[in-house]
């Protein structure tokens, strides 16, 4: 399935893989039971549950794998010290990472950690040795570190998971465009999305540059990407790109061999039954 976070609508849709066009979700989440207050970043842990960051109220939603409708949330997750939370990521474990960003001189900017389970946080990577900016997205790389997209100078940075405090990543590295939205990793490429697509091999050191570099073009008519996901369950892996500013799902997909890849195939999600409206985050899972 494919799960889209709707910042204007405060509203998750869900759509099966096969959605193409202006076709209607198989399950909308939104309500004023379910606690969505501007969501952003969503992914999904090894149960399925669901996990929604929410900008407005600084908050991670937790959902069942079937929620549908005005569902409330089977757990919140407040980051301490959280003015907006941006990203979210599940570890192979069942821990949660959140993205939280300060607002002007308030708040506080970190990835905060939760055990598998827990209702309270243990610890945070946060100071001014790590680099961290304005953490808008978070995945992780094959080899287990955290990958952390920091939309203001659009550095990317690799931490390791037991990373604490004010500790510096492992490694990082300046995208080609200094405001990144979003990120996705398989097992192949590491991609980001700005103004286009970004494309790069996916090591376990810093790359020097992108691959390649997908849209704004007539054929990927790009207004302003923000989540990416990639499902690469398929023979040939699709490419979702979630267009804030066009109430579109983009479905890429890619030709050639990862990294290097190209457009074989453009279509998207779009129309008013589809329920987008200022689509962020996007995940795909079972």
């Amino acid at each position: 399935m494919i799960y889209v976070s709707n910042f204007g609508a405060h509203s998750v849709t869900v759509f099966a893989p096969t959605a193409r066009g202006n076709t209607s979700p198989v399950r909308t989440i939104a309500g004023a039971r379910t606690g969505l207050a501007g969501p952003l970043g969503l992914t999904a842990d090894a149960q399925n549950n669901l996990y929604v960051a929410n900008r407005a109220s600084a908050t991670v939603t937790v959902y069942a794998p079937t929620a549908d409708g005005d569902a409330a949330p089977l757990r919140t997750l407040r980051p301490p010290g959280a003015v907006e939370v941006l990203a979210v990521a599940v570890g192979a474990q069942g821990d949660v990472f959140i993205a939280t960003c300060a607002r002007g001189v308030t708040g506080a900017t970190a990835i905060v950690h939760y055990p598998a389970g827990a209702d309270e946080s243990d610890f945070a990577i946060a100071g001014p040795r790590t680099g961290l900016t304005c953490p808008v997205g978070l995945a992780f790389h094959p080899d287990g570190t955290l990958l952390v997209a920091n939309a203001f100078g659009g550095v990317v940075s690799a931490f390791a998971t037991a990373a604490v405090g004010n500790m510096p990543p492992l490694w990082s590295f300046t995208a080609a465009t200094s405001s990144t939205r979003g990120i996705a990793c398989s097992a192949d490429a590491l991609l980001l999305t700005g103004p286009g697509i970004y494309l790069y091999p996916n090591t376990a050191t810093p790359p020097s540059g992108p691959a390649a570099v997908l849209g704004p073009s007539p054929s990927l008519p790009l207004r302003y990407a923000t989540g990416i996901a990639v499902d690469a369950r398929a023979t040939a892996p699709t490419v979702y790109v979630a267009d804030y500013a066009a109430r579109v799902l983009h479905v890429i997909r890619p030709t050639g061999l990862p990294p290097a890849l190209g457009l074989a195939e453009v279509s998207a999600i779009a129309g008013a039954a589809t329920g987008l409206d200022g689509p962020v985050g996007v995940h795909c899972a079972p």
